[in-house]
């Protein structure tokens, strides 16, 4: 098995008020790895020629790359600081199986991401917050193939039409700071 990957990313905060900034920025990141795995198997009636398992030999090269771009604004009055941003996402995989072409994996997802937070401190150092943020979890490359992946006593198998699972976040907190 062989990989690498590289990735880059750009972020900038500007002040647009005394009590507040916007921040922007973009990334991304590629990888590509090689898998061959190969079994042998003992030819029925011989003692010593063993040929390749066509079902366990496995062949494949993965690339997968990202691209995130996403834009954040906060304001400060008083006692409260109020957060909003909004992040995207394109994730794009391309599956390999040079031994069996019919379970290949070509699949892009674009996602938008919001969150909101607030919070609020009082001069006795009471911290409340409130934030929402939701998530998304896209299914893997591997996860889509229909291809046997066949380990030492069962296999496994994708599904190529799993979906993306949303979450929405929501969180809450209180914090009291002592100065003692």
């Amino acid at each position: 098995s062989v990989s690498y990957s590289f990735d880059a990313g750009l972020d900038y905060t500007i002040p647009y008020h005394e009590n507040g900034e916007i921040s922007v920025g973009v990334s991304g990141e590629y990888g590509n790895s090689t898998s061959l795995t190969r079994y042998d198997t003992l030819v029925r009636g011989t003692e010593s020629l063993f040929v390749t398992d066509s079902l366990r030999f496995y062949d494949a090269n993965t690339r997968e790359g990202d691209f995130d771009a996403y834009v954040t604004i906060e304001h400060r009055f008083g006692g409260f600081t109020i957060k909003g941003g909004l992040r995207s996402q394109y994730i794009h995989y391309d599956l390999n199986i040079h031994n069996s072409p019919a379970d290949n994996v070509v699949k892009g997802y674009w996602s938008l991401y919001p969150s909101l937070h607030l919070s609020y401190r009082t001069k006795s150092m009471h911290n409340f917050k409130l934030s929402y943020t939701r998530r998304v979890r896209n299914p893997s490359a591997s996860q889509l193939t229909t291809y046997r992946n066949y380990s030492e006593d069962s296999f496994s198998v994708g599904n190529p039409y799993l979906l993306p699972t949303y979450t929405h976040s929501v969180d809450a907190g209180w914090t009291k700071f002592f100065q003692k």
